[in-house]
Parts: C-alpha cells; structure tokens; sequence
C-alpha cells in the first residue's frame, strides 16, 4: 500500500507524524493501550480528522492475520471511522471491501460475545457505506436510543425491549432482514428479537405520532 504523508496529515491532537509508530505496534489484545491511543487520535468524541481514513488499509491487513478473537477493536475502530459523517472514503474502497469481508468473518465466530456482535454488524454497515445504522446499532447494546420524531421534530428516548412494537419477522424491511440473519447464523436468538424490536415503531410522547423506529433514528443522525 502506498504510505501517506503522515506529516500533513491531522489528528485529534495535530499532525499525524506518531502513527505510524502506532500502527506498527498494532496486537490483537485489546487491553494494548494502543488501541486507546488510536481512537483518541483518530475517532474523538465522534470526530474523525484528515489522517482517519488512511488506517483503513492497515486495519484491514492487520485483523485479516489475527484470529477472529482478535479482530473486533480493529473492525469497530475502521466501522466508526467509516461511519463518521465527515470521513472522506474515496480512494479507500478497496480497504472498505477488505473490511467487510474480514467482519462478515467474524460475526458468526465462537467466543465473539453480544456486544462485541453488534459493533460487528454496526460496522459491517458503515463499511457497506450506511452511515446511519454504521453508528446507530450499538444502542442495541445501550438497551435504548434517542430518536427524533419525523412528525413534529421532538426529540425523545425508548427502551429497545418493551418500548417499541416489533416488526415481525418476516415482514422486516431492509437492512433489518439482514442483520437479523447474521443474528440467526451466530446463533444469537436474543439480538434477532432485539432486531425485530429496532426496527418496529415507536409512539412520539409529544405529538402521539407512531413513527417508524428506523425513520426515527434516521431523523436524530439527521440533527447531529
């Protein structure tokens, strides 16, 4: 791969000159301060910066030689940095292809737990250049999300277990239908239910609008 200017390249904290040192001290432990190094970097607060999207190719090379095990902090890290709104990814397509194989991989993998599944999927997502469900799926392990209401612009909250009315299953709109299925190919009937719910409807406490959650959803990304 062809090596960046990492000189003028910026970062959270100014150019970019110390990651490539980061980059070769990548490991698949993720207790490695490495990692919190890198996102304090590169993802701040939910902000990416000029240098984000050039670790893409190292992420991917990185996680496709570690087991599966290993391969969630680089995944979620690359996911989010797609995902950002303000990350630039043309050029980087071959990278983001790279990753969404490496994550589809990995979903289904022995000893990937719940909440490590669903920064997977979310990821696989932003890699699939959704960058609505790219970083809104984690709230299925938050247990709840804030939404705006499509109708009236209020914003509120719901529970993702009991605040919503789920979708049945076999009526779930595209992208649920298919992350439903990575759910049910790992073996996870809980997240799959938790799905259905997500992607159900949700009454607006102010103006009494039952909305779609998803359109919900879309409608507070949309404000931030």
């Amino acid at each position: 791969m062809k090596t960046p200017d990492w000189d003028r390249l910026g970062t959270c904290y100014g150019s970019a000159p110390e990651i490539p040192e980061l980059l070769r001290a990548l490991e698949p432990d993720p207790a490695s301060p490495v990692w919190s190094a890198l996102w304090g970097e590169l993802y701040h607060q939910g902000d990416t910066y000029e240098a984000s999207p050039h670790v893409l190719p190292y992420l991917a090379e990185a996680a496709a030689g570690w087991n599966t095990l290993g391969r969630v902090q680089p995944i979620a890290l690359a996911g989010a940095i797609a995902a950002a709104p303000q990350t630039k990814l043309a050029g980087f397509e071959e990278a983001l292809a790279d990753l969404r194989v490496i994550a589809l991989e990995t979903v289904a993998a022995p000893g990937i737990d719940r909440i490590e599944r669903v920064y997977l999927i979310q990821s696989l997502m932003a890699f699939e250049g959704d960058r609505v469900w790219g970083r809104s799926l984690d709230c299925l392990s938050d247990g709840g999300a804030d939404v705006s209401c499509p109708k009236c612009g209020s914003d509120f909250s719901f529970e993702i277990s009991g605040g919503t009315n789920p979708c049945p299953p076999e009526e779930m709109p595209e992208p649920g239908r298919r992350l439903r299925g990575y759910a049910l190919e790992a073996g996870d009937a809980e997240l799959a239910r938790n799905l259905c719910e997500l992607f159900g409807t949700v009454e607006c406490p102010a103006c009494g609008e039952v909305c779609s959650t998803p359109k919900a959803i879309a409608a507070m990304c949309r404000s931030y």
